[in-house]
């Protein structure tokens, strides 16, 4: 069953570079109504939030204007929280859940265009503990169901295309366009896809963090 949607959601993000190592972390969260795409199966509201931690080896210029890449790995948090309304005459509801905290490694390539810059961050689970249940939850189960995989089973890749207008203004400008595409094959596999858009401002707290 195929469920999809639009919603809104918050995003805060922190980034230190020193000595040639780069850290960034970014917290997410939102709400989203989705609906069944083959035909009337109820609705659903999904409520998720994202946690995400890099540390990478920067290779390169220094300045946010110059040309850089660098390498490293990726930790993940995610939870997520979906309420399923039936079509039966008394609307009756279940609620499910799936998280996961993963490792892998990720990359991060910025660039300048004129005055801007520019920047594309991929990642990529390799191992990971998922937490998903088989039956909707209740009071009695509030306890994870916890499960080490691997990239045999749990797979995805995750990216992030930024543009900054002026960045190496104190506050600038930033649009982020999100992708994430996860597959976790299981007794019931899951399959999402997840798209996001959006625009905010940049702090510089000092000459190298953000």
């Amino acid at each position: 069953m195929q469920f999809g949607g639009r919603g809104a959601e918050a995003i805060l993000g922190f980034d230190h570079s020193i000595r040639g190592l780069c850290f960034l972390s970014s917290a997410r969260g939102g709400r989203r109504t989705l609906s069944s795409t083959a035909g009337s199966s109820g609705s659903e509201q999904l409520i998720d939030t994202d946690v995400r931690m890099s540390l990478m080896k920067s290779f390169g210029a220094r300045s946010v204007s110059r040309s850089a890449f660098a390498a490293g790995v990726e930790l993940r948090a995610n939870l997520a929280a979906t309420t399923h309304t039936y079509t039966d005459p008394l609307r009756s509801t279940s609620t499910f859940r799936m998280g996961y905290a993963s490792l892998g490694p990720s990359a991060l390539w910025r660039f300048g265009i004129g005055r801007d810059a520019a920047s594309i961050q991929l990642s990529s689970p390799l191992i990971a503990v998922v937490d998903h249940p088989y039956a909707p939850i209740w009071a009695s189960d509030a306890m994870p169901h916890l499960r080490g995989v691997s990239a045999t089973s749990f797979r995805g890749v995750n990216g992030i295309i930024a543009y900054t207008l002026a960045p190496n203004r104190r506050v600038s400008t930033v649009a982020t366009y999100g992708f994430s595409v996860m597959r976790y094959d299981d007794v019931r596999p899951v399959r999402a896809v997840t798209q996001t858009l959006s625009a905010g401002m940049r702090v510089r707290l000092s000459s190298t963090g953000r």
